[in-house]
């Protein structure tokens, strides 16, 4: 799961540009649901909620005792906070339909 940096990207110019093609896909799919036009992938959900993990993690391409770099690590970890939110708003959904009418029994 996840994107790698490309070998040898380093630092500059070359990391900017892959942000760019990271982050700016994301920045439309928002703004196109904000109005209505677009409803946001699991991927989507993902991307957004590992932003900013990864932009406080460094050396992305670096194993850190795992066979993943820290890169899919965050977005491993990501993409279980999205499942954990997505169950605990439907049981709450579920919950609420199920209450009973009009206050207590």
């Amino acid at each position: 799961m996840g994107l790698l940096l490309p070998p040898g990207l380093g630092d500059g110019l070359g990391l900017s540009i892959w942000w760019s093609a990271f982050a700016f896909p994301l920045t439309v799919k928002l703004c196109l649901k904000q109005e209505g036009y677009y409803t946001l992938a699991h991927e989507d959900e993902v991307r957004c909620g590992a932003l900013d993990l990864l932009l406080a993690a460094a050396d992305w391409r670096e194993f850190q005792g795992s066979n993943l770099t820290v890169w899919q690590k965050q977005l491993s970890q990501a993409s279980r906070k999205v499942r954990v939110n997505k169950a605990v708003a439907a049981y709450r959904a579920q919950q609420l339909k199920n209450e009973p009418q009009g206050g207590k029994p």
